[in-house]
């Protein structure tokens, strides 16, 4: 636990505090069954995800076999870079959407400062 960044008189104490510290047999317990669930739980999301992708590629085959083959070559192209682009993003798409929610609050400005430019406008 101790590493270059933390002083040595922290880690003896966290050291110290870790070989006094109590942990009732309720509470041990409680943390045994909690790691289970969570071992369960992302072994469960694994194999859902991977149903749903198995789902979605043959979805996406069938869409492929009736509507690229009849685009013209420009269009598939275009369609290929927007697929590839789409793909790039799923995984920061949440931090791409906190990004975009973040700058239209900021451009909007809250009702009491409105009121106050009013007031300061009537005066």
């Amino acid at each position: 636990m101790a590493g270059p960044m933390v002083p040595y008189s922290l880690s003896e104490a966290n050291h110290i505090w870790l070989n006094h510290l109590y942990i009732s047999v309720a509470d041990y317990q409680i943390i045994h069954e909690r790691e289970k669930a969570i071992c369960r739980w992302q072994t469960w999301k694994k194999q859902q995800e991977k149903d749903y992708s198995d789902a979605a590629d043959d979805e996406m085959d069938e869409w492929n076999q009736i509507f690229i083959e009849k685009l013209e070559e420009k269009f598939k192209t275009k369609l290929n870079y927007i697929e590839k682009l789409y793909k790039s993003i799923i995984p920061y798409f949440q931090n791409i959407v906190v990004v975009i929610l973040k700058l239209l609050l900021s451009t909007v400005s809250s009702g009491k400062d409105k009121e106050a430019e009013i007031m300061e406008d009537m005066s």
